[in-house]
């Protein structure tokens, strides 16, 4: 194993932090997850095998925005991209769009896209958690 982390294999009592994460599909989110489970279920499937993977090192670690692993790509605004990569072969290149809130310990799915539509979704996901801390502010 190296030097990798490898969640799956933690034994318990290794475990320092354990926090629950909640997960939030969003309306965009549950759209676009309804067209890749009918036209690229291969693709969603390896998203949500990473998504899994993603919350097990969510519940062991303190920060979310330190998390690192190859599958994982931060973009602008807190908005981390999830994407297909180990999944096999023969996958377009798909992301998972997500927003972590460190004080509600909630994952927001905002959506899911390939890579022509890239820049579309990232400019989505921003303007979601703009309002996300918008309405969070004013509460």
């Amino acid at each position: 194993m190296g030097n990798k982390l490898a969640v799956d294999n933690i034994p318990v009592g290794h475990i320092l932090w354990l926090s629950m994460w909640q997960i939030e599909p969003t309306t965009g989110w549950e759209k676009d997850q309804k067209h890749y489970s009918k036209k690229r279920p291969n693709e969603l499937a390896a998203v949500m095998r990473n998504l899994d993977r993603y919350i097990k090192l969510l519940n062991v670690s303190k920060n979310s925005k330190a998390l690192q692993a190859w599958y994982l790509h931060p973009e602008q605004s807190g908005v981390l991209g999830i994407d297909q990569k180990g999944g096999g072969g023969n996958l377009q290149e798909t992301r998972l769009y997500t927003y972590a809130d460190d004080d509600t310990k909630t994952v927001y799915l905002i959506a899911i896209g390939d890579k022509d539509a890239q820049h579309a979704d990232v400019e989505y996901c921003k303007a979601f958690v703009n309002t996300l801390r918008n309405k969070t502010d004013r509460q």
